[in-house]
């Protein structure tokens, strides 16, 4: 294993502590800003360490169709392969607040689930439910107690299949019921999701041609995305039209060399 793929999770995780500690003081205010944050401090350290990496943040406008399902897209560069990991984040102030009605009667984060499983046959997904409680709180059971919860798309999309009508709106209840519902010790966060990700136990190893690697969704429907994978690509990319066209808010590539952490 790459001693660097234990370091990406590690100091993701660290600035994931971070970013809990500045909204529970209202440094960071929103969704959005906590994403923002993240991504943009672990870029911060990659450059520290001199190795290549790129952050970008936007705004997304009504009209940029969320292809993913996911806000937040992490590219991870080996050699001539990458791993695209994916994240929807939720801010949970457990008031029955994070989720929505769409204009087609289902719930916003039902829909989610469903668009984001057209792509998890190469992609590693989860859902990355943001606390503003105070770091160190074992509450409520079962969360991540410094940093975010971060759960398997595979897991959520089975809950909410066999357990709640997509009509209806998810309720704090049923997310913590879907939390306590992880076996019990395995880790739920971020630092989970990465080390599991990046050694391809979710998701597929990628290669890249020509600057970039391709997912295509696996509804029947051979719809693909041409995905950005070296610093060269991003140069040469539009990155405001890609992220627009792809209802991607945040975007962030690292590269990872063989050298000795």
């Amino acid at each position: 294993m790459n001693p660097n793929i234990y370091l990406i999770a590690a100091m993701a995780y660290a600035e994931d502590r971070r970013c809990r500690l500045d909204l529970y003081n209202n440094v960071l205010v929103s969704e959005r800003d906590y994403v923002s944050n993240l991504t943009k401090g672990i870029r911060d350290f990659w450059q520290y360490r001199q190795l290549p990496c790129f952050a970008y943040s936007q705004t997304l406008l009504t009209h940029h169709e969320r292809k993913f399902g996911c806000d937040a897209m992490l590219v991870v560069k080996y050699k001539d392969a990458a791993r695209i990991c994916l994240f929807e984040a939720k801010r949970i102030r457990f008031d029955n607040s994070w989720d929505s009605l769409q204009n087609s009667g289902i719930s916003h984060f039902s829909d989610q689930l469903r668009r984001q499983s057209k792509w998890i046959k190469q992609a590693a997904i989860w859902e990355f439910f943001i606390l503003g409680k105070k770091p160190g709180k074992k509450e409520p059971p079962h969360f991540d107690s410094w940093a975010s919860t971060c759960i398997w798309h595979k897991d959520t999309f089975q809950f909410d299949k066999a357990y709640r009508d997509s009509n209806l709106l998810w309720k704090d209840s049923e997310l913590k019921e879907l939390v306590g519902s992880i076996r019990p010790g395995k880790p739920k966060n971020l630092i989970s999701m990465l080390l599991t990700a990046c050694q391809d136990k979710r998701g597929n190893y990628m290669p890249i041609s020509n600057g970039r690697v391709t997912l295509t969704s696996s509804d029947g429907t051979d719809e693909s995305v041409s995905i950005p994978a070296t610093l060269q690509a991003l140069d040469n990319l539009n990155l405001d039209v890609f992220c627009g066209e792809n209802g991607i808010a945040h975007f962030l590539f690292i590269e990872i060399d063989d050298s000795e952490s």
